[in-house]
């Protein structure tokens, strides 16, 4: 565990989370809260001692300034922007994606005009980040809330259901590559790019290929959407394939 100091007068917190959004609502993280004087000082002069630079409002802002995403989102294993060939993680780690896979309950419906407006936005920003030699497919869903739950760079599994049709499918995994609120409401439109020639798959089937992994997710009446644990993400990430699925 990459552990985290976090001093407070009479408290400390030690762990493996971040102060971060991500860490506070989408990540599984472990750590110890203690009250205890003696853990408390520790911990206190521990953060001083290697305290280099005082964070005040002014860092900040300039750090935020510097930022800039990454405009490819590695998949599988591939090597990030910038990282040489050989400090690729082995053959056996590969499958192994860093970035938090939503497990999704989609269903069919037909968007407003302010939705519309917002697909075709986060639809161009997103065909701007994918890298230009991948034949990426742009699809875009609808999610409830002030706050958005995705961020660029999360992989996303949907199990779609067509009322009208009474068919449910399950869409390949993709990469959120743009997100962006819907005026007026309390919802965002997603944007996702996957491989183009992926193929949906009837649920049965993908059921089958899970071999008794996501039964909670994939039963009839289905479950809720909800975020998939590092086995589930290798088996799903193993179904749809393909060597350019690191440059979207």
């Amino acid at each position: 565990m990459h552990a985290k100091v976090f001093a407070f007068s009479g408290a400390a917190l030690i762990g493996s989370s971040n102060a971060s959004e991500t860490s506070r609502d989408r990540l599984l993280e472990a750590g110890v809260w203690s009250t205890d004087k003696a853990m408390a000082a520790a911990a206190w002069q521990f953060v001083e001692t290697h305290c280099l630079e005082e964070v005040d409002e002014h860092f900040l802002a300039e750090l935020a300034e510097a930022y800039r995403p990454p405009t490819t989102y590695p998949l599988q294993g591939e090597p990030r922007p910038g990282q040489a060939a050989a400090d690729k993680p082995k053959t056996s780690e590969r499958e192994q994606d860093e970035a938090p896979l939503h497990l999704l309950r989609l269903y069919t419906a037909t968007y407003s005009a302010a939705q519309e407006s917002a697909s075709e936005k986060a639809e161009a920003q997103g065909r701007a980040r994918v890298n230009a030699s991948v034949r990426a497919e742009i699809n875009t869903f609808v999610w409830p809330g002030a706050r958005c739950r995705f961020q660029v760079g999360d992989l996303v599994l949907a199990r779609s259901t067509d009322r009208k049709a009474a068919e449910e499918t399950v869409e390949p995994w993709a990469r959120v590559v743009a997100t962006r609120k819907v005026r007026g409401k309390d919802e965002h439109v997603i944007a996702t790019a996957t491989i183009k020639s992926w193929d949906e798959m009837p649920l049965d089937e993908f059921r089958a290929a899970m071999d008794g992994l996501l039964d909670n997710f994939l039963g009839e009446g289905g479950g809720r959407s909800r975020m998939a644990n590092a086995e589930e993400r290798r088996a799903i990430l193993a179904v749809w394939r393909h060597r350019k699925a690191r440059l979207i």
